[in-house]
């Protein structure tokens, strides 16, 4: 079975693995695999992953997170149209939002 490796980051390193300095997991695939079934099925394996980056409404990956895959941004609407195969590299990134503007400097 062809392997790739599935980068998580930012926040959901933090939620999500036990290790917060191992990013990097590797997941075996079966030949032929899209993207929404590996996640799916991850999910399925890790029910916290789920919990935190999927969008129930569409059952797909929520609008917080995005996914990149071997350096390209994915549309979420092709994800199901993305054959994984081996050495594909995967990443979750979370978007980051908040903050308190632009700061001025008076002095």
């Amino acid at each position: 079975m062809p392997t790739v490796k599935v980068k998580i980051t930012g926040w959901l390193r933090e939620t999500l693995t036990s290790s917060p300095s191992s990013p990097e997991i590797l997941v075996s695939v079966p030949e032929g695999e899209t993207l929404s079934a590996m996640v799916r099925r991850f999910a399925v394996e890790n029910p916290c992953f789920w919990e935190v980056i999927s969008d129930t409404m569409n059952q797909g990956v929520g609008r917080d997170v995005i996914v990149i895959l071997n350096g390209s941004i994915v549309n979420p609407y092709d994800c199901d149209k993305l054959f994984l195969k081996e050495g594909d590299e995967l990443v979750f990134l979370p978007m980051v939002a908040g903050g308190s503007g632009p700061q001025s400097i008076v002095g």
